[in-house]
């Protein structure tokens, strides 16, 4: 009975020994086959679902440790994930930031150097484009990438000269729009190709030529015009051909001329108008357009055109207005019957009477036709000089030379110092750099002339001469039979003195064509 009692106890243990040792075996075999779920939730970065399963084993073999591992991964993951999605939305700077703090995960090296290669390409863009301030805070994002320390460097000298290129460049743009040609051509010239600046110092040399050439005093046959700051022109003398009613209509006017039936007055978009008519031929001015400089003739007009081509009306009985040809001309002038351009490489045209002898005249003393800067046309209807059309020009030393070869001329190539010059039927004068005149003429007119001061700017008529002062007013002597003299009521006359003595800088001349 004992004996049974105890093989029952031993067989008790025994099955309890086995039935707990199953146990234990199917546990660790479930707790095995979990841990392995859990690193492949780690492989297959489900890195959640790893870290619950991990949890459940508690200590079980290295599961803390691998649930650190998932820890990270999963932070990793995420940092990952928003750093492609940053890349995939070109924003490569915070893609570079977010791929550097996980460096070692996955391909995010690969990333790091193709997001830095984007941001290159962009800054380099940006540096060609002159966004030099762009271009910086690029290759500063990538400051050790390729040769973006040295972009840096070259953008940062750039910038700096780009500010002083705008700040001239804006400098100089007000000067345009407030018509200081000269300060703006200088200013620009400065800046070389910058942005429009060529373009900007050709428009600024043709708006300069207009006032250079601009005439706002002018001595005719028997009447004198002068122009004031408001575009309005004064007459003096002779209205026989009813002038005066239709200059009273006139404004925005820079530049005036009068000789035989016409006044001309170019206007400040260069178009021109006319007063005056002669019934045997048609002279019109209304298809006129981009005209910088006006000169009259008797009986014929001329204009020269922003291209320097030149247009024409009127008599041409001697072939005064044969002009079709003549190209790159800087300034022109009208005689009595004939023409004289200059052109940009110091040649003189000469068309009209007289124009054979005038130029044989010049070929012949070619060593002193050179150097050119102003022309003026002379000769008239009456007097030993006044039948003989000749040209007188100012040199850019200040002298002066004629193709009259009389003791005239002898007395003009004497000349020093001269800053301006105006032919008339049988005279010349000059005005010279200190504000005083010389004339050839002789008498009582010569003697006024010598007197006169503060001068600055002349013209010579038919036997009569204007000066213009530096205050707006206007002196007169010579013939005086229709009143051209009577001028000592103009107040106010325009003085182009800066632009007309700009013609001396070669740096400020307009040569000819746009």
């Amino acid at each position: 009975m004992l004996n049974k009692k105890k093989i029952f106890i031993r067989v008790l243990f025994l099955s309890f020994t086995i039935f707990f040792l199953g146990h234990a075996i199917n546990q660790r075999k479930n707790m095995t086959t979990l841990y392995e779920s859990a690193i492949d939730k780690i492989n297959n970065e489900e890195y959640k679902e790893a870290q619950e399963i991990l949890r459940q084993l508690g200590d079980y073999r290295d599961s803390f440790d691998q649930m650190k591992i998932a820890q990270d991964l999963e932070c990793k993951k995420e940092i990952y994930d928003k750093a492609i999605e940053s890349f995939n939305n070109e924003n490569y700077k915070n893609a570079i930031e977010l791929f550097t703090q996980i460096k070692g995960y996955k391909d995010s090296v690969r990333y790091i150097e193709e997001a830095k290669k984007e941001i290159y390409d962009k800054a380099i863009e940006s540096f060609n484009n002159e966004n030099y301030k762009n271009a910086i805070e690029l290759f500063t994002q990538i400051k050790g990438y390729k040769d973006s320390v040295r972009y840096i460097e070259e953008a940062n000298k750039l910038m700096e000269q780009k500010d002083t290129n705008d700040f001239l460049y804006n400098e100089a743009y007000d000067d345009y729009k407030s018509d200081n040609y000269i300060s703006a051509i200088q200013t620009f010239s400065k800046l070389e190709d910058y942005k429009n600046s060529e373009e900007l110092i050709e428009d600024c040399k043709i708006e300069l030529a207009r006032l250079q050439q601009a005439t706002t005093i002018s001595a005719g046959i028997r009447s004198s015009v002068g122009m004031i700051r408001n575009g309005k022109v004064y007459l003096a003398g002779d209205d026989y051909y009813s002038w005066k009613s239709e200059l009273d209509t006139w404004n925005d006017i820079i530049s005036i001329s009068v000789k035989g039936n016409f006044v001309v007055g170019l206007k400040e978009d260069g178009t021109v108008v006319m007063a005056g008519k002669v019934p045997e031929y048609y002279v019109g001015t209304k298809t006129w357009t981009d005209v910088i400089a006006v000169s009259t003739g008797q009986q014929y007009i001329i204009g020269l055109r922003e291209n320097g081509t030149l247009v024409a009306q009127g008599h041409n009985g001697d072939g005064q207005v044969n002009i079709d040809d003549w190209t790159d001309i800087i300034t022109v002038s009208t005689g009595w019957r004939h023409t004289v351009g200059l052109d940009s490489k110091g040649e003189i045209h000469i068309t009209g009477l007289g124009s054979e002898k005038q130029l044989k005249q010049i070929a012949k003393d070619k060593g002193d036709w050179c150097n050119i800067v102003a022309i003026s046309a002379g000769g008239g209807s009456s007097g030993d000089i006044g039948v003989t059309p000749y040209t007188v020009a100012l040199k850019q030393d200040g002298t002066v030379v004629t193709t009259l070869t009389d003791e005239i001329a002898k007395k003009v190539s004497e000349w020093k110092n001269i800053i301006a010059i105006s032919a008339g039927d049988s005279h010349i004068v000059g005005l010279k750099s200190d504000g005083t005149v010389v004339t050839t003429q002789i008498g009582n007119s010569a003697e006024e002339i010598s007197n006169w001061e503060q001068i600055i700017a002349v013209s010579a008529g038919y036997g009569f001469t204007l000066g213009l002062k530096k205050d707006g007013t206007v002196v007169a002597t010579g013939y005086e039979y229709q009143g051209q003299t009577n001028v000592d009521s103009w107040k106010n006359i325009t003085n182009y003195e800066v632009e007309w003595k700009s013609i001396f800088d070669k740096n400020l001349r307009w040569n000819g064509g746009k």
